[in-house]
């Protein structure tokens, strides 16, 4: 199945409101509505989220595509490692939401990744 930012945001916002409503947690009324009927604004929230998924995803499939092997033990621990420091750093101002720009924040050990 090919997932294009279109489909991805509907999917998103449709399990959002699902997923809200089974923690009782109450949404606005005016996006619990189909994704085609969202106020613009938050439909396009939905959409450049999706995109940036997309694009993180993008990102990632292309790096294991061009691994000549499978990842060592140490490489995945490297991943994991740098994942607990993207959450820890997610909102710091030289990092944001940037995959690509996080990873060589981290890798140039700017803002310490614990090697």
């Amino acid at each position: 199945m090919n997932m294009d930012k279109h489909k991805l945001a509907e999917w998103l916002h449709d399990n959002y409101e699902k997923l809200a409503k089974a923690e009782n947690w109450q949404t606005q009324e005016i996006t619990r509505v189909k994704f085609e009927d969202l106020p613009a604004e938050n439909k396009a929230t939905m959409l450049a989220l999706a995109d940036r998924m997309l694009n993180t995803f993008l990102i990632i499939s292309s790096n294991l595509l061009v691994m000549p092997s499978l990842p060592s033990v140490a490489m995945m621990d490297n991943c994991i490692e740098f994942a607990k420091w993207w959450r820890m750093w997610y909102s710091h101002p030289k990092v944001g939401t940037d995959v690509y720009g996080a990873y060589k924040v981290w890798s140039e050990g700017k803002l310490g990744n614990g090697a």
